[in-house]
């Protein structure tokens, strides 16, 4: 797979994690927003930064495109209550580090 259609693949699965937490966002479930708001910055501006073709920037967003669970702790949303998202986040987080490693050992 060349690394344009990786990226493709880890955006669907992005908006796919966007997907399941909406229906906790119409809940009013406040740590969801939060953690979706979170997401939907970070694909806007990995967006952005792959057209630009900055690719010191995009290794960066990268390892950062899903919240970790620290930071996920500090906004009160509990993975273990939803496993679903659990595995696709930590997917997303391998997909993304996977991604970048090149762009990382070219610089």
């Amino acid at each position: 797979m060349s690394m344009n259609d990786d990226m493709k693949e880890l955006i669907v699965e992005v908006e796919q994690l966007l997907a399941l937490l909406e229906p906790l966002e119409k809940r009013g479930d406040e740590s969801a927003t939060l953690f979706a708001d979170g997401v939907r910055r970070r694909l806007s501006l990995l967006r952005k930064v792959i057209e630009s073709g900055d690719n010191d920037r995009l290794s960066s967003i990268l390892l950062d495109i899903v919240p970790n669970a620290k930071d996920l702790d500090a906004i009160d949303f509990r993975l273990d209550l939803h496993p679903d998202i659990e595995a696709l986040r930590s997917d997303i987080r391998f997909k993304g580090a996977w991604i970048a490693k090149p762009l990382i050992d070219s610089l």
